[in-house]
């Protein structure tokens, strides 16, 4: 009879990164927790142990051998990682370099771990009498979406990092002659107060019922995307720039929007 499978996990990822934390620091937890927490570690010993990490941080306190070993004696998990000789060993991975390399790693087999998971669930449930078909099928998309969602969140930036980006895009806006900086509407007076639809900008488009909102909407995607006629002859590099658009309506088929975009 073969032995159940390990789920997808890296140890030495694991004690690299908990090891390197030992060596650096609140330096070096700040620099892993912009890619993992404590559930991403698979190793009940090791999430203990990050998670005492991260409990000395936020009170302010140094993080050693010494420090962990109290935090976890007080939430009685230190015979679980072996003891004071079990925090011991973590010196044999200790590195001051590749921490952020070791912290995706551990994020990697973290996603493929919650998949295989998820996956095994969702095939378990659907071997049941389904009382709502589609209603499976939904909640299971749903489920493997949230997986892939989690290793595409954002990381922290610092503010002076921010900083220079923004007066690196100023500077280059001023050494445009073009006022339009962003995409082009096809209004005049729009690109005028907004030069444009610009990047990450969410744009919310208000009015009562049956006042052309889906229209306009329709508008700004068309000469986003198509070249307009005039251009149709230009060369290559005096023609405007086009962009792909992807819209979603709530109220309108398919068909009946590319009506729309025709007439």
């Amino acid at each position: 009879m073969s032995q159940p499978r390990t789920l997808p996990h890296r140890p030495q990822a694991e004690n690299a990164v908990l090891g390197g934390v030992l060596l650096r620091g609140r330096d070096a937890l700040l620099d892993v927790l912009e890619h993992v927490t404590e559930d991403d570690f698979y190793q009940p010993r090791a999430q203990a142990v990050f998670r005492a990490m991260r409990i000395l941080e936020e009170r302010g306190d140094p993080i050693d051998i010494i420090t962990l070993e109290a935090q976890l004696r007080r939430t009685g998990e230190l015979e679980l990682v072996g003891g004071i000789e079990g925090l011991a060993r973590l010196d044999r991975f200790a590195t001051a370099h590749n921490i952020e390399a070791h912290a995706k790693l551990i994020l990697d087999a973290a996603q493929v771990r919650n998949l295989v998971v998820a996956a095994r669930e969702i095939a378990e449930e659907g071997m049941d009498e389904l009382e709502d078909s589609r209603a499976y099928i939904d909640t299971s998309e749903q489920r493997i979406l949230k997986v892939n969602e989690r290793g595409r969140k954002s990381s922290y930036r610092s503010a002076r990092e921010l900083m220079l980006e923004v007066f690196q895009a100023i500077t280059e806006r001023q050494r445009q002659t073009d006022p339009l900086t962003g995409i082009d509407t096809g209004f005049k007076q729009m690109n005028e107060m907004t030069a444009g639809l610009q990047p990450s900008d969410l744009i919310i488009i208000a009015a009562r019922p049956s006042m052309g909102k889906t229209a306009f909407a329709l508008n700004l995607a068309q000469n986003a995307c198509i070249l307009p006629a005039k251009f149709s002859n230009a060369p290559p590099d005096q023609r405007p720039a086009r962009y792909p658009v992807l819209f979603f309506s709530l109220e309108m088929g398919a068909t009946q929007l590319i009506e729309r975009v025709l007439c």
